[in-house]
């Protein structure tokens, strides 16, 4: 039976693209001296990616994809450039001891997207418990995260009156 997709000759360009970017870094690492690194092969540790700040991993294009103790794991697209010195600076700086290898660009760019997920989570905030008295409403607390928020609404029954149904919710 035959596989059909929508577009086979992109499909299979693509993955034809990537096999050959994945030889480009074994020839790239080998010629460094390092280790080449399969990154889509690795589980992204968001704690490793939180180690490096994101403006710095992507212009030294690396991703930091695990860590134990004060080991972190680094994927480079290049571990000669200038920039990638900097990043080691900064991780030796902060007592870490780096273990990188050289991974494809592709695999690089696909790691960085961790860092939206990180992103999110910092920016998640819920505003607002309103009190009412003497027909004013009146904002007053902060909810940090959605747990906090989802607590709230759980509180909610039956002989919740209508006022304090709408103060957790809102």
């Amino acid at each position: 039976m035959f596989k059909l997709s929508p577009n086979p000759i992109d499909d299979k360009l693509k993955t034809l693209r990537r096999e050959a970017e994945e030889r480009d870094a074994k020839r790239r690492a080998k010629e460094e001296g390092v280790l080449y690194i399969n990154l889509s092969e690795e589980n992204i540790d968001k704690k490793a990616l939180e180690k490096i700040p994101e403006a710095l991993a992507r212009e030294a294009k690396s991703v930091a994809f695990a860590t134990n103790k004060d080991e972190l794991k680094i994927a480079a697209y290049s571990t000669d450039t200038p920039e990638f010195a900097k990043l080691i600076h900064l991780l030796e700086e902060q007592k870490l001891s780096p273990v990188f290898g050289v991974a494809s660009i592709s695999a690089i760019r696909d790691g960085l997207e961790g860092y939206k997920l990180i992103n999110q989570e910092d920016k998640v905030e819920i505003v607002s418990e309103i009190r009412i008295s003497d027909g004013i409403i009146q904002s007053k607390q902060n909810i940090r995260t959605i747990t906090d928020a989802s607590t709230d609404i759980d509180q909610i029954n039956e002989e919740t009156t209508t006022t304090e149904a709408i103060t957790k919710i809102l």
